[in-house]
């Protein structure tokens, strides 16, 4: 949550330094309780939180690695909710970016899929040995 937090603080700098940098006119600046100001706090609010929660959730539950990986899906998902819902033009760079994303998402599940087999595998063939090839610490149980 702290680096969330962190994260977080420095877009806010950074997209401010950028947003008075790019948009000079005063009048722009000032809010006006409509759909708009309704939509930024949505996305402010509830997103960020959800995500970050669900990101801690997923951590905790299976691991950095699934956080990180799924993480780019979030732009092909967007790409795809904006084609859809925003009529936006699909581009070619966006179609390809698209499938070598799924494709390095599959790639790591595949190869976490096989640590973790082999994982277990030498775990079980460990605590089934009983040759003098184990070290010693490790063909002993540690149950009390």
């Amino acid at each position: 949550m702290v680096v969330t937090l962190f994260g977080c603080i420095f877009v806010t700098i950074l997209s401010a330094i950028v947003a008075l940098i790019v948009e000079r006119d005063p009048n722009a600046w000032t809010l006006k309780p409509d759909v708009e100001l309704i939509t930024i706090v949505y996305s402010a609010v509830f997103m960020v939180s959800i995500r970050s929660v669900i990101y801690a959730w997923v951590c905790r539950i299976k691991g950095p690695v699934f956080v990180s990986t799924f993480r780019p899906l979030g732009m092909a998902f967007a790409v795809f909710m904006g084609v859809t819902f925003l009529k936006d033009t699909l581009h070619i760079g966006s179609v390809i970016g698209a499938v070598i994303i799924a494709l390095g998402l599959y790639a790591v599940m595949w190869g976490k899929a096989n640590e973790v087999q082999i994982i277990e595998e030498n775990v079980i063939s460990r605590v089934d040995s009983s040759s003098d090839k184990v070290p010693l610490l490790q063909n002993k149980s540690m149950e009390v």
